[in-house]
Order: C-alpha cells, then sequence, then structure tokens
C-alpha cells in the first residue's frame, strides 16, 4: 500500500510455448516461459483433485469451455511421440484457469528467488551447544596441555610396535 492508500500491484509476464522446457523463471524481467501442454494438464489436474477452487456463480458457458479441449497424442515425421491439446471450441475460461495457475507458480518462484538471493549469517552457538575457545581471553587461566607421558608411550597409537622399528629417523635432514 501507498502512503494515500492505494494497493500496488506487481506484474509479471506468463508465455506459453509448445516446445519450452515445462518452466523457465526470469527473476529480474518478473516473467516465466511455461509449457503450454504441462500448464494445461496441471490446471486440469488441480480441477480435478478440487485444489483449485472455483466461484459459486460460474459464467454460464465455463464448464462447456473447460471441456473444450481433448489431449492428442502424435507422432511427428521423426517418429517420436507428441502431446498436446486441440481445441474443439473457445477455450478463454481455461485459459484464464492456465493463467492463474502460472501466475500462482510465478508468485512462489519470486518469493524463492528473493529467499535464496538473501544472505543470512547465524552464529554456530545458536545452532549447536558447545563451549568457545578462550584464546583471546587476556583473563583465561594458561593452560599448557597434557603431561609427559599423559597420552601413553610412542608408538601407543600403532600397536604394539614402536614407531622406530617402523620408521628410520636417522635419515632425515
Amino acid at each position: 500500500m501507498t502512503e494515500s492508500g492505494e494497493t500496488v500491484g506487481r506484474t509479471g509476464v506468463a508465455e506459453l510455448d509448445a516446445h519450452a522446457p515445462p518452466f523457465v523463471f526470469d527473476p529480474e524481467a518478473r516473467s516465466a516461459a511455461v509449457k503450454r501442454t504441462e500448464a494445461i494438464d496441471m490446471t486440469l489436474g488441480l480441477i480435478r483433485m478440487r485444489q483449485n477452487r472455483l466461484p459459486l456463480d460460474l459464467p454460464e458457458d465455463y464448464a462447456d469451455q473447460m471441456r473444450n479441449v481433448v489431449r492428442f497424442h502424435d507422432l511427428d515425421e521423426l517418429g517420436r511421440q507428441t502431446v498436446g491439446y486441440r481445441s474443439l471450441g473457445s477455450i478463454d475460461y481455461l485459459m484464464a484457469e492456465v493463467y492463474d495457475y502460472v501466475a500462482t507458480c510465478l508468485v512462489q518462484a519470486e518469493g524463492l528467488a528473493v529467499e535464496m538471493s538473501q544472505t543470512t549469517y547465524t552464529r554456530l552457538d545458536d545452532h549447536v551447544q558447545f563451549e568457545r575457545s578462550t584464546l583471546l581471553d587476556l583473563d583465561a587461566p594458561y593452560d599448557p596441555g597434557p603431561e609427559e607421558g599423559e597420552y601413553g608411550e610412542l608408538g601407543g597409537a600403532f600397536g604394539d610396535e614402536q614407531l622406530g622399528d617402523r620408521f628410520d629417523f636417522d635419515d632425515w635432514p
């Protein structure tokens, strides 16, 4: 809202393309290219699953227009399977629902893009409980470390043999 109380909207551009990848989002241009067949599939699927709530007072020809597309499966000239929708009449309401679905995806993608582009720093001790080092604390007591021999005999970590038996330290520079 502005200071005068006006509601300011946001615009985005959605392009339905038969040859586009399923969904390509450009956050800077606030645009998306969507594969038309997949967008219609998703829209009709959401309506079938009752995830897209429709108004109670639907226009008179709304249901007819929603059924005016037929999904086809064909082979192209190279023998590859192609799918799409053929229109049997007016599909204005269907396309309005498709653009509503794409606009919802655009808003969600924009929110994710903004969230992912923000750098957030958190302190490690906010997530993991540990005792911080006192290295920079000038008043901290000095501890030189373990006493000599406290870690065991030389070579104890390597089994029964001594390091001198395994390595010739006389040749070292």
